[in-house]
């Protein structure tokens, strides 16, 4: 792949073998990264047009107490992250993702485990079913 964004990422991944596994797009069947969540320790979603992406949500929901996620400031990731609270958010120019990166990395895993709370917190609070449903019934009656 010639995206310069993979390159930096594969740099990263390349210095911890045993520890780093990097998805791809064309790598996403759901089985296989939902069983990744986890496991997971950084998870970078580094997309320009992203609508509505629900990964975040996903990968929150398994509330690992190591996850620290960094998303592109593009599309729907931005509404649901707060930057610095419980996760990051980067622009997608590659100074800026490897400033973000070197940022997560040198964290002390205590500033993760609270950043990752946050997280799952927002998703409970936030995004879960029964949250999901009184915000439809709301949008629905106020509309009717």
């Amino acid at each position: 792949m010639d995206d310069p964004y993979v390159a930096v990422l594969n740099k990263l991944a390349a210095k911890h073998p045993k520890d780093t596994l990097v998805l791809y797009n064309m790598d996403f069947v759901t089985t296989h990264y939902m069983l990744q969540w986890r496991n997971t320790r950084i998870l970078a979603i580094l997309s320009r047009a992203e609508p509505f992406g629900v990964i975040p949500i996903e990968a929150r929901f398994y509330n690992n107490p190591s996850l620290t996620l960094l998303t592109s400031n593009s599309g729907g990731l931005p509404f649901q992250i707060k930057d610095g609270v419980d996760g990051f958010i980067t622009n997608l120019e590659d100074g800026d993702i490897r400033t973000a990166l070197k940022s997560i990395a040198a964290m002390s895993q205590d500033e993760k485990t609270r950043v990752a709370q946050a997280g799952f917190e927002k998703v409970i609070t936030e995004f879960s079913q029964n949250r999901v449903n009184e915000r439809l019934l709301d949008e629905f009656i106020s509309r009717v």
